[in-house]
């Protein structure tokens, strides 16, 4: 028999996929628990042996079961395939909603379809909806028709299987060729003739058509089309941008097009910021590069909020005569960029001074100032001129409780000595506690695949198992002992 076989996604992997290696960490050792169950009636008694419809919470459990290494293997094979491009671009949320939903759905849908060829067909046996199902088929396939709705223009790599042995030559294919035409066509053929007219097959092919259609159930109510048809206008608008001629207008009319899809994608609104400014538009660069600068600080992305911010502050002097500048020069100080936190700051406190907002917004300018002491402190190693900034708030705003430290410091410490040692990422900086620096938003590095946590692998597996076992306790109750 002549197959393809897919072995690598056009869409590259750039982070490492937790979730889908957790997911897969677990049906292993599920099927080391499973293999090690020798007795059938402990199996049977600890309802490891696959779904049943009478046990709803079966569903979900059945598909960390596999029959064999070989079934394990290419289930967690093709599930890595389709789902860790998908957890990268859609997050763990969305991947685990997809997985619980397609349990749930293609069991009972399998049950379904069953039941109804039991009362067409006279051939069909009956008592196939009490056979135990078992895998992840169905969840495989219903990440693959996600990754189809997603990434519809992108290529899988493949090669042509004779008789299971591979021909070593690659092809390139277009993702519905394989999953619409090949997969799910074979599917639904093999599964009505030999499943539900004639059921002569242990394979669950109904199992995998639920799976189908779950996966585009939820990939339509998510919008995965909109997605991928404003990724196409970015990658569009990147190659139009290479143009030395009309290069910038025509990506800035392609990256609007994305932007009406997704309005409030940061990435998207600052190449118009940079489009519109290599156009000559420049009330309206300012205008979209407000917006990236919102959005890339509710997403908490603090490098590309620095790196947008020392952008616009360069090309307009952009600043914002509130407490969100003073974030936004911690965001430039942590990522190293001290020179324009230091000038968008001088911009900052003459604004304020000539607005005559420095009395009525007394705690924003203070700390503004004494970022700006810090700065000619840690960085120019201007002392005096530091303390000189501190003494000048001290005359202007004596007793107030933000000038307690800097005061204690100044009297400690002799010219020509640093005054302050914190830096931007302790709790004693002049700015650290804004709206938006939380507990929760203080979020580590992103570590590199050889030093992911540990609790990442064996934690999350163990609170699977443990699931597992509520479902086993439950079995109690409702089947018995």
């Amino acid at each position: 028999m002549i197959g393809i076989f897919p072995y690598r996604t056009e869409q590259e992997i750039k982070k490492l996929p937790r979730q889908t290696l957790i997911f897969i960490t677990a049906c292993a050792l599920v099927h080391i628990i499973t293999g090690s169950l020798q007795d059938q009636q402990l199996n049977n008694w600890i309802n490891l042996t696959g779904y049943d419809f009478r046990f709803p919470p079966s569903a979900l459990s059945s598909v960390f079961i596999h029959g064999d290494f070989e079934h394990l293997f290419f289930n967690m094979f093709f599930f890595f395939l389709f789902a860790a491009p998908l957890e990268l671009v859609e997050g763990k949320r969305k991947f685990w909603i997809l997985i619980i939903f397609t349990a749930f759905f293609s069991s009972y849908f399998y049950t379904l379809v069953l039941w109804i060829f039991s009362l067409w067909t006279s051939s069909s046996d009956p008592l196939q909806i009490y056979n135990k199902s078992i895998g992840a088929s169905g969840v495989v396939s219903a990440f693959a028709m996600a990754y189809l709705v997603r990434f519809w223009r992108k290529k899988l790599y493949a090669v042509i299987t004779v008789f299971g042995y591979p021909i070593p030559k690659r092809i390139v294919i277009s993702a519905w060729v394989m999953v619409l035409a090949y997969w799910l066509t074979g599917d639904l053929v093999f599964g009505v003739l030999f499943q539900g007219i004639l059921p002569i097959t242990n394979i669950n092919y109904f199992l995998h058509l639920g799976g189908f259609l779950a996966g585009l159930i939820l990939s339509f109510h998510w919008q995965f089309w909109r997605k991928h048809q404003r990724d196409y206008y970015i990658e569009y608008a990147e190659d139009l941008a290479l143009c030395p001629l009309t290069g910038a207008y025509a990506a800035h009319k392609t990256y609007q097009q994305a932007l009406a899809l997704d309005p409030e994608n940061p990435e998207i609104l600052r190449e118009l910021a940079r489009t519109s400014w290599q156009m000559g538009q420049n009330r309206e660069s300012i205008s979209y590069y407000r917006r990236a600068i919102d959005g890339f600080v509710k997403a908490n992305k603090e490098r590309e909020l620095a790196e947008v911010y020392g952008e616009a502050f360069e090309r307009y002097r952009l600043i914002f005569l509130s407490e969100y500048q003073l974030e936004l020069a911690r965001v430039l100080l942590k990522s190293g960029k001290w020179k324009p936190a230091e000038q968008a700051l001088k911009f900052f406190c003459a604004g304020m001074e000539l607005k005559g907002l420095e009395k009525k917004h007394g705690s924003i300018y203070i700390r503004a100032r004494l970022v700006l002491a810090w700065i000619l402190d840690h960085y120019v190693q201007k002392f005096d001129s530091a303390r000189e900034i501190v003494i000048d708030l001290l005359h202007d705003f004596p007793e107030h409780p933000l000038l307690k430290y800097p005061a204690e410091r100044v009297k400690r410490y002799a010219k020509g000595r640093e005054l302050f040692k914190f830096n931007p990422d302790q709790p004693e900086f002049p700015f650290i506690r804004l709206q938006k620096q939380t507990a929760q938003s203080q979020v580590a590095e992103k570590l590199p695949w050889y030093k992911v946590r540990t609790r990442f692998f064996i934690g999350i597996p163990i609170c699977i198992l443990l699931f597992l076992l509520a479902l086993i306790v439950l079995n109690w109750f409702l089947i018995g002992f």
